[in-house]
């Protein structure tokens, strides 16, 4: 049986947009006048519960790799996919942003997924236009592209999707455009 991105409920999806839908709305602090202090404050706290949703689905200080999900008893799930990983890359620099999280934190954290997504294995196989992309399907913990699905143990035939590498290309760029330390790292994921 093939798990395809539709089927499976993803809790980071709905996140993301949440804080999309939010972030135009959130003050950076030049801002704040423009809300009164209650309305900045409210916006701030929804903010910062977003991005503890993302720490609490990430292995930050190990593959630096979100979970697709995280159960009610905190329990993170075992696959990851590229779209979940550009969110987290940009929800990490939208905290930097929103103060919720210190600019040396979030290198680091940014750093160490970097690290995990130059060894991941990507596509090499014959159609070039393919060449380079990530799979769909990855292990959080081990960074291993999923060939059983952790949830039922059916078999996972391995698949690209140029929207979920669209969605990290996408992030890969936002990093090297925000984070200097790591442009060149970023760029070449990218590539």
């Amino acid at each position: 049986m093939q798990h395809r991105r539709w089927n499976v409920p993803t809790f980071g999806l709905l996140t993301l947009i949440m804080l999309v839908a939010a972030l135009p709305s959130v003050p950076t602090r030049a801002q704040a006048s423009r809300f009164d202090r209650a309305e900045a404050e409210q916006l701030r706290a929804y903010a910062a519960d977003t991005w503890q949703s993302f720490a609490l689905m990430t292995d930050a200080w190990g593959t630096g790799l979100p979970s697709d999900n995280v159960s009610a008893d905190g329990v993170r799930s075992r696959y990851t996919s590229p779209t979940n990983i550009g969110t987290y890359l940009w929800s990490t620099l939208a905290a930097r942003d929103l103060g919720i999280v210190k600019p040396r934190e979030a290198v680091e954290r940014i750093a160490q997924t970097l690290t995990t997504l130059e060894r991941m294995e990507r596509y090499t196989g014959a159609q070039e236009r393919c060449r380079g992309q990530f799979y769909n399907w990855y292990d959080p913990a081990n960074a291993q592209k999923l060939t059983v699905w952790p949830v039922d143990g059916n078999k996972v035939l391995p698949f690209l999707s140029s929207v979920d590498n669209g969605w990290l290309a996408a992030a890969l760029i936002m990093v090297s455009n925000a984070v200097p330390s790591q442009r060149s790292r970023a760029a070449a994921l990218v590539n």
